[in-house]
């Protein structure tokens, strides 16, 4: 049961990094900490 709640956690991550890197350049989004994230997925 840990074991699936650990992979479903980390799929909802996987999930919501991928959704917010396709929406950024998508909506022309800016904030200041978006360079440091954008190269923490690289």
């Amino acid at each position: 049961m840990r074991l699936s709640l650990t992979r479903n956690f980390g799929l909802l991550l996987l999930a919501i990094w991928l959704i917010l890197t396709g929406l950024v350049p998508l909506l022309s989004l800016s904030f200041s900490g978006l360079r440091v994230l954008r190269s923490l997925g690289r």
